[in-house]
């Protein structure tokens, strides 16, 4: 085991300073978001540590996890120099795209863009809660009893069984998938766009409305006390603002830190932590399940469909996994529960719950088409997104234009977690935000609204 270590942390420190070169190439070192580095990060956090520790934690056999992961990294980044040397783009374009004039408009538009936008988000809320969200009842009730009313918390739970998963179990379906899906994606657009404009124009009125649709963001998102999302939609705010602002170090770990907090509140609403509260070391308790949930959960699970396919417990699937995602993703089409029911039920052969252990991209690849199934999809995944990032960096900078950029990139580079399904679905739910916004804007311009046109350049 030691020698298999040893080749695994010199294989591991390779992928690394490739990776930093890959870094240095794409966006200069910047902080600025692009879709090749996130990808990177993204596949190396949710992967690497759970699959490192595993077997000195005994959820796998050898380092046969890790291993898988740093070969499905280095296809990534073969196929990210082949792209690049087949061709020659030219290195930082994220940061030319930065550095270019920022073409912001007339306000008076963005501000009817955003009220029909926040309209629709509103409207499509209150029809999948049939209400107001049941994570407002939730605060309210951990806020006025102090943590002792376990009701609320019990009732959120529910809410998150029947709001999420139902009606993969025989309940009623209600546009679950589709409407989950557009509030997660609109609302975290719509707070990006008044993120940009604040940050560009300093007017203390996009300052009031960026505030007002992040606390929006929030109950919307997390209504029904998946905390997942909105954390992932907080991440999304960040690679936006990086396309217009240069993020220092500060604002970065002042994010993280807020969006932690944030975490543990939303975690006491449920009963995923409040019983927590009544412990000595309740601190302690919370923070490390949250790290745990945060960094090793999902690669733990990656690594137990490995274990289980090598094992020979779970025989490949030959491309079945992809198919039941695309027709999951598909609006009023249930063919029947993911994988990650079917890897609670392997974990858990006596439990009844309706849980899911949800894993990476990773065991997906893996479970349907084995080891050069990863090392195929992860190299074309490479070319893909190395091909992609260049056409949406030469978009023209407005500011809905860098919001759909941001927005596109950024579900990119998440694909190491929700799969190239998962991409493709929600591509058409970021241009119906765009679409969204700009028609109603461009047909107040057409009648002729007029106001000072701000062109931000960036130094």
């Amino acid at each position: 085991m030691g020698a298999a270590y040893l080749a695994s942390g010199l294989g591991a420190i390779a992928c690394l300073g490739a990776f930093a070169y890959v870094w240095r190439y794409d966006n200069g070192g910047t902080t600025i978001g692009t879709p090749v580095v996130l990808f990177g990060l993204f596949e190396i956090l949710m992967n690497w540590p759970a699959a490192l520790l595993a077997p000195s934690r005994g959820e796998a056999s050898s380092l046969y996890p890790f291993a898988l992961a740093l070969i499905g990294f280095t296809a990534f980044l073969i196929g990210v120099f082949v792209y690049r040397a087949m061709t020659r783009r030219r290195p930082a374009e994220a940061v030319e795209y930065h550095d270019r004039a920022l073409h912001v408009g007339p306000q008076p538009l963005y501000y009817a863009g955003s009220v029909v936008l926040t309209s629709l988000l509103v409207a499509a809320g209150l029809l999948f809660y049939r209400g107001l969200p049941p994570l407002v009842d939730a605060i309210d009730s951990l806020l006025s009893s102090g943590g002792s009313d376990y009701s609320a918390a019990l009732a959120l739970g529910e809410s998150r069984r029947l709001l999420t998963k139902s009606h993969y179990f025989g309940g009623e379906y209600r546009g679950q998938g589709l409407l989950r899906a557009l509030l997660r994606v609109g609302w975290a657009y719509l707070t990006a766009v008044s993120m940009m404009l604040f940050a560009t124009t300093r007017a203390k009125g996009w300052a009031i409305t960026a505030i007002g649709s992040f606390v929006l963001m929030f109950l919307f998102v997390a209504g029904e006390g998946t905390r997942a999302p909105f954390v992932f939609g907080v991440v999304f705010l960040m690679v936006a603002l990086s396309l217009v602002r240069r993020l220092r170090f500060r604002t970065i770990i002042s994010t993280v830190a807020l969006s932690f907090l944030l975490l543990v509140g939303l975690s006491l609403t449920s009963m995923k932590l409040r019983w927590a509260l009544g412990e000595d070391n309740a601190i302690k308790i919370i923070a490390t399940s949250l790290v745990e949930r945060i960094a090793y959960s999902n690669g733990a699970n990656t690594v137990a469909m490995i274990e289980l396919v090598t094992e020979g417990r779970w025989e490949f699937r030959y491309g079945a996994v992809h198919a039941q995602r695309f027709l999951n993703a598909i609006p009023g089409v249930q063919a029947g529960p993911p994988l990650s029911y079917e890897l609670y039920r392997a974990q858990n052969p006596y439990g009844l719950a309706t849980t899911y252990s949800s894993a990476t991209y990773l065991g997906d690849v893996y479970v349907d088409f084995g080891l050069p199934g990863v090392i195929i999809v992860y190299f074309f995944m490479g070319v893909l997104i190395a091909g992609l990032q260049p056409i949406l960096f030469g978009w023209r900078r407005t500011i809905l234009n860098t919001a759909t950029v941001a927005y596109l990139g950024f579900s990119m580079a998440f694909i190491p977690l929700t799969g190239v399904i998962g991409f493709l679905s929600t591509v058409p739910l970021v241009f119906l935000m765009h679409l969204t916004m700009i028609l109603p804007m461009s047909a107040l311009a057409a009648g002729g609204v007029r106001s000072p046109h701000l062109v931000v350049r960036q130094g």
